[in-house]
């Protein structure tokens, strides 16, 4: 039986364990694949300059930021019960972002395999999560995408966002329960949960 599969598209390595840690351990523990896929994960082996935010975090080159930070993002998956891929693209801090069709190249089979994918929703303050969310919202199976709150910024008062994320992205939709091949012993439990969780960030 082939288990479900939900696709969590994380802009930089941090972003989709921060904004969907209880609800990444929750399916996990249910039995569902979770992948978190970051995009802009950079490359290891690159000698350029860390950028103002790797510098600032102690890094002296891009690839030693990279290397540093993909294995704090291995470390956390682990904890969560999640697997985790890295593209090698480099975010604003690096330059322009890459081509949208390049990043799609290597996103499409991913989305394709996926029941579910999850994608920057709310409040999309920041470029480089409203650049994902539109490449991905433009190209993906609608009835697939379901737009998360991201954290912190969705926790931040309105008044220090900075601005208000695209209105037309900022949608959120719920989770359909496992059905058919797809369903198992704890889909019940499953089911409660993500609903709750859902919920909950539709209401915030």
């Amino acid at each position: 039986m082939a288990a479900t599969e939900i696709l969590i598209l994380s802009p930089h390595l941090d972003d989709g364990v921060l904004s969907l840690g209880a609800f990444i351990a929750t399916a996990s523990a249910a039995g569902t694949m979770v992948t978190v896929v970051t995009i802009f994960a950079g490359d290891p082996d690159s000698q350029a300059p860390a950028g103002h935010w790797d510098g600032r975090a102690g890094f002296e080159t891009a690839g030693g930021a990279a290397r540093g930070r993909r294995e704090e993002d291995r470390a956390a998956c682990d904890l969560l019960g999640a697997e985790c891929e890295w593209l090698p693209f480099f975010d604003k801090d690096y330059g322009p972002a890459p081509a949208d069709d390049a990043v799609w190249d290597q996103l499409a089979s991913r989305v394709e395999r996926a029941e579910r994918v999850f994608v920057p929703g709310r409040p999309l303050i920041h470029g480089d999560h409203a650049w994902v969310s539109r490449v991905v919202s433009e190209r993906a199976d609608p009835a697939k995408l379901v737009f998360y709150a991201e954290l912190p910024y969705d926790a931040w008062p309105e008044d220090k966002r900075g601005g208000q994320g695209s209105a037309e992205l900022a949608r959120h939709r719920t989770w359909t329960a496992p059905q058919g091949e797809h369903a198992h012993d704890k889909t019940d439990r499953y089911d409660d949960e993500t609903g709750r969780v859902c919920e909950a960030q539709r209401a915030r």
